[in-house]
């Protein structure tokens, strides 16, 4: 073979070593993301009832889901797990039916936000029997 074709599969490998070089550092990259998604999404998130503005914790659910388990159908069965004042009735959470729910929950879902806080109004209390005193704040 003449010198011109060994210099053209010379440039040939260099392109070759540039494009896997810059594939294994682009996988490396998306590996090290995921990790730190799937870290992200595997942290425990605290599901709080709180006075309508937010301020106080009434009652705090001892059971922290995982991040990737914040799912609207999820919560919903984690509350209706709490006792009922009247046997047999279901809880009736005005903000659990407002697009600010599904807002937060989304942005709980995309790490902007580390806790669940549902706002209920007193007349809302009186629907439930809490298991045990409320912890302090």
């Amino acid at each position: 073979m003449s010198e011109s074709t060994w210099l053209i599969i010379d440039r040939i490998g260099m392109i070759c070593g540039i494009v896997a070089f810059l594939g294994a550092t682009y996988s490396a990259l998306q590996w090290w993301r995921h990790l730190r998604r799937e870290k992200q999404l595997g942290q425990p998130v605290p599901i709080r009832l709180t006075t309508e503005d937010g301020n106080t914790i009434r009652y705090q659910l001892p059971y922290q889901p995982p991040r990737r388990l914040i799912t609207r159908a999820e919560v919903l069965g984690l509350l209706g797990m709490i006792p009922s004042a009247e046997a047999g009735k279901r809880f009736e959470w005005v903000w659990l039916h407002q697009p600010e729910f599904m807002q937060v929950l989304e942005e709980i879902h995309l790490g902007r936000k580390d806790a669940l806080e549902i706002r209920i109004t007193d007349a809302e209390v009186a629907q439930i029997s809490l298991p045990r005193p409320i912890p302090p704040p």
